[in-house]
């Protein structure tokens, strides 16, 4: 913090060149208002960085895991129109499932999912932002289908 009291000596001449040192004090005003300045910008830089610092680790198990890669995209592709309430679209997302049904197609897009790269992964989730969600399920089954003909033959 800066100080917002200072002393200064300063010389003063008064007639017949006497010379006398006045110690003089002031306050800093402007130091009072930067000093706030500076206390909410350091809180904001401390919550931007223990934000960052969650989203590194988020991502880091995102790399790490494939099943939390399939999870994710299962999770995506359970979304939710803007008007819905996102507490009720999580009650009602387990009960009753939009696209990733139990069948045998979700067991290929699970077994692609998990076992593509992290970079297949990660155009194959850009891709689920900016499709249209039935259009981009039918494609993920196709794309594991293909996958698993591949794999076996």
């Amino acid at each position: 913090m800066r100080p917002n009291l200072h002393t200064r000596d300063q010389g003063q001449s008064i007639p017949f060149y006497v010379r006398t040192d006045v110690s003089a004090m002031c306050i800093l005003a402007l130091n009072i208002v930067i000093d706030k300045i500076y206390l909410m910008l350091w809180v904001w830089f401390v919550i931007v960085s223990i934000l960052g610092g969650i989203r590194v680790v988020c991502r880091v198990f995102q790399v790490a895991s494939p099943y939390i890669r399939y999870f994710l995209m299962k999770m995506k592709m359970h979304r939710y129109t803007r008007n819905e309430l996102v507490i009720i679209g999580a009650l009602l997302w387990s009960y009753f499932p939009r696209y990733f049904k139990e069948d045998e197609n979700i067991a290929n897009v699970k077994l692609y999912i998990t076992s593509c790269t992290i970079g297949d992964w990660f155009v194959l989730y850009q891709m689920s932002k900016n499709l249209n969600r039935r259009f981009f399920h039918k494609f993920l089954i196709q794309l594991s289908r293909e996958f698993k003909e591949l794999a076996q033959g």
